[in-house]
C-alpha cells in the first residue's frame, strides 16, 4: 500500500514538473521574419486557391471557401509596409481566421508560403513591444514579442494583432 502511494506521488510530481504552462501558437515566416498567431484564432489551414477581385495587385482579394467568401489580405504589405519586395511572393497556403471587426464576424485569410509550425511557448517568454516601436517601428500590426531564452541566438517571434489589421483596413 505504501509502495503504491509512493509511486503515485512520484508519477504525479514528475508530470507536474514537466508540464510548465504553455501557449500553443502557429508560427510562420513572412519576408524572412517570424510571426505567430494563437492557435485559437485559426479556424483552418487550406491550400491556397485562386484569389479573386484584386486586379490592381493591392493585396486584398477574395477566396471562396465552404459557400462563403473569405477576405484575403496579403499581410506582408500590412506588416511590412516599407519593405520593398525583390520578387513576387508565391503563396501556397491560407490561414483562415475568424475575425471580429466590431460590427460582425468575418472570415479573414492570410496567405503564407509554407505550412505553419505548431509551437508551444512559455507565457513568460512573451513580452509587450515597446510603445515607441509599435508606433515608429518597421513591423506594423504586431502586439508582442517572444524570445526563446534557452536559445538566445534565435530570431524573435512577433505576434500578429488581427484587430489592428482590421482597424487599418477601415482607415482611408
Amino acid at each position: 500500500m505504501a509502495l503504491t502511494a509512493s509511486l503515485k506521488s512520484r508519477r504525479k510530481s514528475r508530470t507536474t514538473a514537466e508540464q510548465a504552462p504553455t501557449q500553443r501558437l502557429l508560427q510562420f515566416e513572412i519576408a524572412q521574419q517570424q510571426f505567430a498567431l494563437p492557435i485559437t484564432q485559426v479556424l483552418k489551414i487550406i491550400p491556397l486557391t485562386t484569389i479573386h477581385g484584386d486586379p490592381a495587385g493591392r493585396g486584398i482579394g477574395l477566396v471562396h471557401y465552404q459557400q462563403q467568401e473569405v477576405l484575403v489580405i496579403d499581410v506582408e504589405n500590412v506588416l511590412l509596409p516599407h519593405n520593398l519586395p525583390i520578387k513576387k511572393t508565391i503563396y501556397q497556403f491560407l490561414l483562415i481566421l475568424q475575425a471580429t471587426d466590431m460590427t460582425h464576424l468575418e472570415l479573414l485569410g492570410i496567405p503564407i508560403q509554407a505550412p505553419p509550425q505548431l509551437i508551444r511557448i512559455n507565457p513568460e517568454a512573451i513580452t509587450p513591444l515597446p510603445t515607441h516601436y509599435r508606433s515608429l517601428g518597421n513591423i506594423h500590426c504586431v502586439s508582442t514579442l517572444m524570445m526563446d531564452t534557452q536559445a538566445p541566438n534565435t530570431q524573435p517571434l512577433f505576434m500578429i494583432d488581427v484587430n489592428q489589421i482590421f482597424s487599418g483596413l477601415n482607415q482611408p
